[in-house]
């Protein structure tokens, strides 16, 4: 009888425990909209398209001018801005990685409905949006990897910055 009293005491404190928080799979795309002048555009629709899923979501810029789109599978990604009254953007190259929340701050210039501008992403999107660190490791670096006793936790010292 005392052994069931115990167990019952440990499901019950384990129950009581506040749920632990696993790292995020997908990333997070976060922005704002601006005209030429700097001023903020809200309504502006922004569409972003999985390359390779090709898959696409959909947000609009409020009054803030901020748009956010949650839930994006890691991946290259294009992004789309329109508004009447302004050219189109169009950003490609942008590449989310797990657990990232990227920040893509987008410049409208007015013009027609039927003017378009491309532009092409060459550096990287920086994570502003909180204090977190963190990289990806990719297959090739895995298979590659002169791993000692094939410990997976072995992969966080690929990471510049990691030490023993």
């Amino acid at each position: 009888m005392r052994l069931t009293v115990e167990l019952v005491s440990l499901f019950m404190a384990l129950a009581l425990l506040p749920p632990a928080f696993a790292q995020s799979h997908t990333a997070t795309l976060v922005g704002r909209v601006q005209d030429a002048t700097g001023s903020i555009v809200p309504g502006v629709s922004i569409t972003v398209k999985n390359l390779s899923a090709n898959q696409l979501r959909n947000a609009v810029s409020g009054e803030d001018g901020e748009f956010t789109i949650p839930d994006l599978a890691p991946g290259q990604y294009q992004a789309i801005a329109e508004k009447p009254g302004f050219e189109r953007l169009i950003e490609t190259g942008l590449e989310l990685q797990v657990d990232q929340t990227a920040r893509l701050d987008l410049k409208l210039n007015l013009g027609s409905v039927m003017q378009a501008v491309e532009v092409q992403a060459e550096v990287p999107l920086l994570n502003t949006e909180n204090a977190g660190k963190g990289d990806v490791v990719v297959t090739q670096e895995i298979i590659e990897a002169p791993l000692e006793g094939r410990d997976f936790t072995d992969l966080a010292f690929l990471i510049p910055g990691v030490a023993r």
